[in-house]
């Protein structure tokens, strides 16, 4: 086993959060809130994952209970956070975490650390150029990225789809795991 760490959700595993986050407007003026998706980790996670840090650091174990609060957000968000600026400008900015109108949520207050690249979600949006046609382009890329080393355990979600099931049913969604529990046995 090369790494390993803890998470409440995975990349598309459709358990995940959301939030709205802004970033400390003046007293005078409504802060912008952002919608993002949201996923509680331990340290290590990025390297876990595979998710390229681009800026600053990844979470460690000094950010534990007690320490000051501490985020790492993806480009696309510090993008969206900074428009005219490179990522890096986003590290030690401070992040409202929570709409102050939220039910039964305080507004907390997260220092930017690091700058992620980006990763799929399961409310995740691509962009146009991200999506393959079919399965063969998949693998045709999935080749070219490891050759013949592939990863352990994939799992692809294709879609949309519309089918009957035998009770003449119609269904629309799409096809993949719904959720996918792993056991670490050593």
């Amino acid at each position: 086993m090369a790494s390993v760490t803890v998470a409440d959700g995975l990349p598309l595993g459709f358990s995940g959060s959301t939030t709205k986050v802004s970033l400390p407007a003046d007293a005078n003026v409504a802060p912008r809130f952002v919608s993002v998706a949201v996923t509680r980790v331990g340290d290590g996670y990025l390297n876990t994952m595979g998710i390229p840090l681009l800026r600053g650091r990844g979470f460690t174990v000094d950010d534990g209970a007690g320490a000051e609060m501490v985020t790492v957000i993806s480009k696309p968000l510090a993008d969206r956070l900074f428009p005219d600026a490179d990522a890096a400008e986003a590290l030690g900015k401070r992040l409202t975490f929570g709409a102050a109108d939220a039910e039964d949520k305080t507004p907390q207050t997260l220092t930017i650390v690091g700058v992620s690249s980006d990763f799929p979600t399961a409310s995740m949006s691509a962009r146009r150029e991200q999506l393959l046609r079919d399965l063969p382009a998949a693998f045709q890329l999935l080749k070219s990225k490891y050759g013949s080393n592939y990863p352990s355990m994939m799992s692809l979600i294709t879609g949309p789809s519309r089918t009957g099931d035998i009770e003449r049913i119609l269904v629309l969604g799409a096809h993949g795991p719904k959720k996918l529990t792993v056991l670490l046995v050593p």
